[in-house]
């Protein structure tokens, strides 16, 4: 039926179902794991309550000296807009 009118979807669900018995997706997860954590999220707040003027590369020290992980630059400043949007008190 579904090849008659053409509806790609359909046609995907159809051949899934075929091969895998159910039309159910993947289970969720895998993928890489986060770089990292609650703490982490946490001693960023904190510096960034004590130090305000401090640049981007001085929170990544910071960070890489306490918790002992590496991490870029990229990842603490998607950390800290993480906290501004999630409404934090500085």
């Amino acid at each position: 039926m579904a090849q008659f009118f053409g509806v790609a979807w359909l046609n995907y669900l159809v051949l899934r179902a075929r091969r895998a018995g159910s039309i159910d997706g993947a289970e969720e997860g895998g993928g890489r794991p986060p770089n990292t954590d609650r703490a982490t999220e946490k001693l960023l707040g904190e510096d960034f309550k004590e130090r305000h003027a401090a640049t981007i590369a001085d929170r990544r020290r910071f960070l890489q000296s306490v918790t002992g992980k590496s991490v870029s630059v990229s990842t603490v400043k998607r950390l800290l807009s993480i906290l501004c949007e999630k409404g934090r008190s500085w």
